[in-house]
């Protein structure tokens, strides 16, 4: 029998047959394709879709050995801060704390809250016959602070403190007006400030800095109320410091700017 695959002919093929005489579909059946071959046809081929597995190496930074962040905290020189700039650190950490400036023992707070004291009984004389600003003036303390310049002995300290006495009571009365007319404008606006003002106990503490001239350069509030009018009521008083022309040399020494320091207790002197 013949294979599934052969295809029979009609005739059967003799040796040394000539094709010629086979019909066109025997001979086509009959017929060879021939392909060349070449050593390009058995080259294999670059597979080029395959990824280069090439591992990642990172760098690390070496950390310092220990011996080594030994001698560099050796090495490096600690901060050096002069004493009115320890003194003046301390003090303004103290009172971000709530101390009132009564609390700070140097000589010139305690000569600051003396003259304070006197000014403002004689402010509160002044304003007799003006009940709603007097109420605000016994009920308020202004207290302010700055300091003198450094190195002084007791003899040389009385007398800058007698040149400044002039100063100091500019300052009381520019801070105390500053004051009253806060008061006066906010107490139409916020009505309950004056009840804050008669039942309350308040601390605010705020420093401005002012350049060589006497002009506002920077205000921050060191310590606030909770009471939102009464914080109002002592910044619009900061702000309406606006200035304090000719300042003293003393204070300026070779700087082009000095800091004071401004406080208001509220019913707790």
């Amino acid at each position: 029998m013949a294979s599934d695959w052969s295809i029979p002919l009609k005739k059967p093929i003799k040796p040394n047959q000539d094709f010629s005489s086979l019909s066109k579909k025997q001979s086509d059946v009959m017929k060879v394709k021939t392909i060349p071959l070449s050593a390009s046809n058995f080259s294999p081929q670059k597979n080029t879709s395959t990824k280069k597995n090439q591992k990642v190496i990172r760098k690390v930074p070496k950390l310092p050995d220990l011996k080594q962040l030994q001698s560099s905290f050796a090495t490096s020189k600690p901060i050096k801060h002069s004493k009115r700039q320890r003194l003046k650190m301390s003090v303004e950490k103290s009172l971000r704390s709530g101390i009132p400036l009564t609390g700070i023992r140097t000589r010139q707070s305690a000569r600051n809250y003396l003259e304070q004291r006197r000014l403002q009984n004689q402010q509160s004389r002044v304003y007799s016959t003006r009940p709603l600003k007097k109420k605000l003036i016994d009920k308020a303390a202004l207290n302010f602070h700055f300091f003198t310049p450094e190195d002084m002995d007791k003899g040389q300290f009385n007398e800058v403190d007698k040149v400044l006495y002039s100063f100091k009571k500019r300052m009381f009365l520019s801070y105390l007006n500053s004051l009253l007319k806060s008061y006066e404008d906010l107490s139409l606006k916020k009505p309950l400030l004056k009840g804050a003002i008669e039942s309350e106990k308040h601390l605010l503490t705020g420093k401005i800095l002012f350049d060589k001239e006497g002009n506002i350069v920077k205000i921050n509030i060191l310590k606030s109320s909770l009471n939102d009018d009464v914080h109002s009521l002592f910044e619009n008083t900061l702000i309406g410091i606006k200035a304090l022309p000719n300042p003293p040399k003393m204070l300026l020494r070779d700087k082009e700017d000095f800091t004071i320091y401004y406080q208001l207790s509220i019913n707790g002197r």
